[in-house]
């Protein structure tokens, strides 16, 4: 599933791969990805590594009209992957692109515009303990708002719904959990079509727009998903 929300192009990708050769999704990665996958313990967690890689790089493949494997990706100093500067030497579209990945069980939404940009997809129905972690890491207002519902299925959802919002804009900050998740507040409440401005206490200032997109790609009621672009 396809869709565009605030000049980004998003894409939801079932993780399973049924039916598709598994030698090609292999053949897409760079070396270095493929000895990471070699590494993990379970075959769904290296599944999910690879088809997610994969698939990514042939997207920005077809953005910048080279091969899924003349992709060279980097990481940042938290882990969150890029473009290598280096490719900007030789394809004057690769210093526009950004992009984000996230994946929860066999689901996986890619992010690609441009600038800054982070994206988070959860499944409602993993088994988590809420509690533990909304005293931990939600600010005081979202703590607040969230004991206040009767425990169910609608605050289950909400926590997932927080929980998205707040990854989605420190993956988009770059910064990962090096940023507190509880110095900021993201709205509890159904979002504007627009999205809503969005403050991050890491880069004071500067100006960040929150979008809820799992209607957007038609996840269903199982997922929530949050898209965070640079305003």
């Amino acid at each position: 599933m396809r869709a565009t929300v605030a000049s980004v192009d998003l894409h939801a990708v079932d993780l399973r791969a049924e039916g598709q050769p598994w030698e090609i999704w292999v053949s897409d990665l760079a070396p270095k990805e493929r000895a990471r996958a070699d590494r993990f313990a379970f075959p769904e967690g290296r599944r999910r590594f690879i088809v997610g890689r994969a698939t990514l790089r042939r997207l920005l493949a077809d953005r910048l009209q080279i091969l899924p494997a003349e992709i060279s990706l980097i990481e940042g100093p938290q882990g969150k992957p890029a473009l290598d500067p280096a490719l900007s030497k030789h394809n004057e579209l690769a210093p526009f692109i950004g992009f984000n990945l996230s994946h929860s069980g066999d689901m996986a939404v890619i992010a690609i515009g441009s600038g800054e940009l982070g994206i988070d997809v959860e499944s409602v129905h993993r088994s988590v303990d809420a509690m533990a972690i909304v005293r931990r890491f939600f600010s005081e207002t979202e703590r607040a708002g969230f004991e206040a519902m009767e425990p169910g299925v609608v605050r289950d959802r909400l926590f997932f719904r927080v929980w998205t919002r707040k990854e989605a804009l420190v993956k988009a900050v770059g910064r990962g959990l090096s940023c507190p998740l509880s110095s900021f507040t993201v709205p509890l409440g159904d979002l504007s079509t627009e999205g809503e401005w969005l403050n991050c206490p890491e880069q004071p200032g500067r100006k960040w727009r929150l979008h809820e997109v799992g209607n957007a790609l038609n996840l269903g009621p199982d997922w929530v998903s949050a898209l965070v672009t640079t305003a």
